[in-house]
C-alpha cells in the first residue's frame, strides 16, 4: 500500500515536469451504489426460512475528495483520493436491516479532452473498506457468517463536463 502512495506522487511529479497545465481541486457528490446481496443459508436470518438471497434495496451516498490534474493538450492524467460512503437495506422477515460501508477510493484516470468543455475518461479505482455496519453490529472480515473483502480493484470509466473551475462528473 505504501508503495502505492509513493508510485502515485512520484509519477504525477514526473509528469507534471512536462505539463502544459496543472490543476487541483476538491470534490463531492452523491452516489447509488450496491453493496451487493446478502444469502441467508437454511434459516440464518429467521428460524424456519429456507435458503434464500435478500437483494439489497439502494440507498443514496455520499463522497467526496480531491483531485490532482496534469494536462497534456487533450489528454489529461487525473488520480484522486475519495471518501465513500456507501448505504443499502435488505428486507429481512424478523426486520429490516440497513447496511453502512466507508471506503477510500483512490482512481488513476487517464483521459481525453473530446469537445470543449466535454471529456471522456477511464482507469483503475482501488478501493479500500475501512468500516461496515449491519443493524450496529460491528462487523470484521471473518465475524459473525459475515465474509467480505477490505479491498478491491475495479475500473471506472465516465464523462466529465467542465465548466472552469467547476466540473459535473458522470461515472
Amino acid at each position: 500500500m505504501k508503495n502505492l502512495y509513493v508510485f502515485v506522487v512520484v509519477f504525477c511529479f514526473a509528469l507534471s515536469a512536462n505539463a502544459q497545465f496543472l490543476n487541483w481541486g476538491i470534490k463531492g457528490g452523491v452516489n447509488y451504489n450496491s453493496i451487493g446481496d446478502f444469502y441467508s443459508k437454511g434459516g440464518s436470518i429467521g428460524s424456519g426460512v429456507p435458503d434464500i438471497n435478500y437483494e439489497a434495496d439502494n440507498e443514496i451516498g455520499t463522497q467526496f475528495g480531491i483531485f490532482f490534474s496534469i494536462n497534456y493538450e487533450n489528454f489529461f492524467i487525473r488520480p484522486e483520493v475519495n471518501y465513500v460512503s456507501l448505504k443499502n437495506s435488505y428486507p429481512f422477515p424478523t426486520k429490516p436491516a440497513k447496511w453502512t460501508a466507508q471506503q477510500i477510493d483512490i482512481p488513476l484516470l487517464l483521459g481525453y479532452k473530446i469537445y470543449k468543455p466535454i471529456s471522456i475518461y477511464a482507469g483503475p479505482v482501488f478501493s479500500f473498506i475501512s468500516d461496515i455496519k449491519l443493524e450496529g453490529w460491528e462487523v470484521t472480515s471473518y465475524s459473525d457468517g459475515f465474509i467480505f473483502k477490505d479491498s478491491s480493484t475495479s475500473v471506472c470509466i465516465g464523462t466529465l463536463i467542465d465548466f472552469g473551475v467547476i466540473g459535473i462528473d458522470f461515472r
